[in-house]
């Protein structure tokens, strides 16, 4: 028996008027004769009947009484097999049910219970009644709980109790520990290495192996814990894992020398730029308003900026104004004057402060 109560029952196909195997919920009919019995629901009608596992054959209905308790209505040359299946181990015609049994299996007309699962369904695993399993697994620390995944392969596959996502990992029992496999969406392929014989010890053994003779790589230490060679791992991982570590460190003595020097370039080019646009002012010259990036690493005007370093008190939208539409200013009929992006607005008051800037930086020289 697989560890299941999805079922197989022969139905007619409504279209072709064929029988054919269909799916159904079933909960199982204990019996002394070894007959795969199962009770379930009519697939059309609203009351229950109890058919045979092997050949999806109906044996038969399960109709309420007037009393509204359930008593049994046969069919036909059947209609002595089950007086109710309280009392199938009363049944004394086993005999004659075997035989139609095994000719159906000759036929051919095996319920899919019985033959190899259709793939469509392992994206439909059915837990029922889980099995806990507390043990070790590979790459955790300590002892966590598994609980089975039921498939109709009968094929020893676990989750962590814990993982409730849509796309838990999927685990295989390898002497007692848990051996991840992957994502529980490629459960076909797992499955069919298990079914090929894939011994798991072997695998992970010749894996080890072959990183231990690697002297470039480090050896996996979660397969060292299962294998119980820890210490072998270890003396195989110190050499590489201090010569990862150094060159990690030289790595990053480069990277904050790149840092400080192109931090000291970015200082320089400011100072630079300011210096320049000072003294174009002092020297009545016209100075553009480029953009350039401060020793915070904002950018922003060079006019705003002077503004900022003379302690030019300046509206919020005229800095705005500033950054988006100022050109240019220049030394024009013995005064300060600009030029702005004929897309915007003049400023009524930028004039002003200016003015302020101006003296401000003749005033310290």
């Amino acid at each position: 028996m697989k560890h299941s109560n999805i079922y197989y029952i022969l139905f007619p196909n409504p279209k072709t008027k064929v029988h054919e195997f269909i799916e159904v919920d079933g909960i199982a009919v204990k019996n002394s004769y070894g007959f795969d019995l199962f009770r379930h629901k009519h697939p059309t009608k609203s009351h229950y009947v109890i058919s045979e596992g092997k050949t999806g054959g109906k044996i038969c209905d399960i109709l309420p009484d007037h009393t509204g308790s359930e008593s049994v209505k046969s069919h036909k040359d059947i209609d002595a097999f089950l007086e109710f299946y309280r009392q199938i181990d009363k049944i004394h015609r086993h005999e004659w049910l075997k035989k139609i049994i095994d000719q159906m299996v000759m036929d051919g007309k095996l319920s899919p219970r019985y033959t190899e699962l259709d793939k469509r369904r392992l994206a439909k695993i059915k837990e029922t009644n889980p099995n806990s399993v507390f043990c070790k697994c590979l790459y955790e620390k300590g002892k966590k709980y598994f609980i089975r995944i039921y498939n109709q392969d009968g094929i020893e596959l676990f989750k962590r109790k814990d993982d409730r996502s849509s796309y838990h990992t999927v685990y295989a029992p390898c002497n007692g520990w848990m051996i991840p496999l992957g994502s529980v969406t490629s459960m076909d392929e797992y499955i069919k290495k298990l079914n090929d014989g894939l011994d798991f010890h072997a695998w992970l053994l010749e894996m080890f192996e072959n990183q231990l003779s690697d002297t470039q790589k480090c050896a996996d230490v979660g397969i060292a814990d299962y294998l119980n060679r820890r210490v072998e791992a270890d003396e195989h991982n110190a050499p590489i894992q201090a010569a990862r570590d150094e060159k990690h460190k030289r790595d990053e003595e480069e990277r904050e020398n790149k840092r400080k020097t192109s931090e000291q370039e970015k200082i320089v080019k400011y100072d630079i730029a300011i210096t320049k646009a000072v003294n174009a002012i002092r020297a009545k010259e016209p100075v553009s308003n480029d953009d350039i990036e401060t020793k915070t690493g904002n950018v922003t005007s060079i006019i705003l900026e002077l503004m900022r370093i003379y302690n030019i008190e300046v509206p919020l939208k005229t800095k705005g104004w500033i950054n988006s539409a100022l050109i240019e200013v220049f030394y024009e009929d013995d005064a300060y004057t600009y030029t702005y992006y004929r897309k915007s607005r003049n400023s009524e008051v930028f004039r002003d402060y200016l003015s302020k800037l101006v003296c401000a930086i003749n005033e310290l020289f």
